[in-house]
């Protein structure tokens, strides 16, 4: 696909519409580095949003974060609009968190991996001989997801499909105000296109996985639709030791999956307004 460019006020980069150009291309003008500064930071909460608000704004950066490099775009998706500007929504607890359970050498599955943030940070946490299997089934993501790969040098197992109970081809909402609430549901409107649907141990068993260290399921409330068939089916030893799920969506649920979970031996370790974390 050809890239976009348009001629923005001097001092901020050029707007970048697709992912064919190298990182650091994209680099943030003054006024948005200060913002950007800001937001790292949590101060002067005003002051950032005003600058977000005033200043020329491109539709992708390129910037780095815990070490790792990214590039944002900030009109179309929450997360990597937070990734970019920091403060409140930023995943920075839940990060520290996976960080903290996942070993050099371990095994990560990120299912619903948006732009790649949780499997870039858990890639550099396991090293080259850990594992990461990042799914996502919304196409432009998965062209954002394997440019951060890319940029990072990085060696992950991306699998685009939706995870769901069903096997097979299922209609995937969009939401282009914000890409990572597009899911199988039609919370939501906007358009729709077809993508696979697999089982969480379909894509597990293809990847040769045996052993999962940390897991995170963020799928916009079908996440029961994920974690239950594996509890029926996988064997015990599968089961991820650490799970972090969104639940602010469990009202969407068939069936009780936190509930599910304790009664199989696992405990609430930390959570938050919309996600939990448990631990076996």
């Amino acid at each position: 696909m050809p890239l976009t460019t348009t001629s923005l006020t001097t001092g901020v980069n050029s707007m970048i519409a697709q992912t064919t150009s190298d990182w650091g291309t994209c680099k943030p003008g003054y006024l948005q580095t200060i913002a950007m500064d800001l937001g790292q930071r949590k101060r002067l909460k005003k002051i950032r949003g005003w600058l977000r608000r005033n200043s020329p704004t491109a539709e992708a950066y390129d910037v780095m974060r815990r070490g790792l490099r990214f590039r944002c775009y900030v009109h179309d998706n929450i997360t990597e609009r937070n990734l970019a500007y920091g403060g409140r929504g930023d995943n920075g607890e839940e990060l520290d968190l996976i960080e903290r359970h996942l070993p050099v050498g371990g095994t990560f599955v990120d299912v619903g991996a948006n732009c790649g943030l949780f499997s870039l940070v858990a890639a550099q946490r396991v090293g080259r001989s850990g594992r990461v299997i990042a799914i996502e089934p919304n196409p432009t993501l998965i062209d954002r997801l394997r440019f951060n790969v890319k940029a990072n040098g990085f060696d992950l197992d991306i699998v685009q499909c939706a995870v769901s109970d069903v096997e097979g081809v299922g209609e995937l909402t969009l939401c282009n105000r914000n890409l990572g609430q597009s899911g199988l549901t039609t919370l939501m409107p906007g358009p729709a296109i077809k993508v696979p649907t697999r089982s969480l141990c379909s894509v597990l068993a293809e990847k040769g996985i045996s052993r999962i260290d940390a897991m995170k399921i963020d799928i916009e409330g079908l996440e029961d639709r994920a974690i239950m068939p594996l509890l029926r089916s996988a064997p015990e030893a599968l089961w991820p030791a650490a799970i972090l799920i969104e639940v602010v969506l469990g009202f969407m649920w068939r069936e009780g999956c936190i509930v599910a979970l304790q009664d199989r031996g696992y405990r609430i370790a930390w959570r938050s307004a919309k996600d939990v974390l448990l631990m076996r």
